[in-house]
């Protein structure tokens, strides 16, 4: 995966996935979840990443550095709802 969705933290390795949860007024809202990441090889812009997210699974990688666990995130696209 690209590089810019991984960053150093005090727990190690950080992502951020996007999960759909209710807000206080009943309506459905995207907040950032915060994951640690155990990385593996890595080349210039790309990462593997060996455990922390499962295939499928989408990871912040624009404007995650200034994300923190549940922070509402807004897309550019309308996503499904899972």
């Amino acid at each position: 995966m690209p590089d810019l969705g991984v960053r150093a933290s005090e727990r190690g390795f950080i992502g951020f996935v996007p999960v759909l949860r209710k807000s206080r007024d009943g309506t459905t809202e995207w907040i950032a979840e915060a994951r640690t990441l155990e990385l593996g090889y890595r080349s210039p812009g790309w990462v593997e990443v060996r455990s922390g997210i499962s295939p499928g699974e989408w990871l912040v990688r624009r404007g995650s550095e200034a994300l923190e666990n549940g922070t509402p995130i807004n897309f550019t696209e309308k996503l499904d709802e899972p």
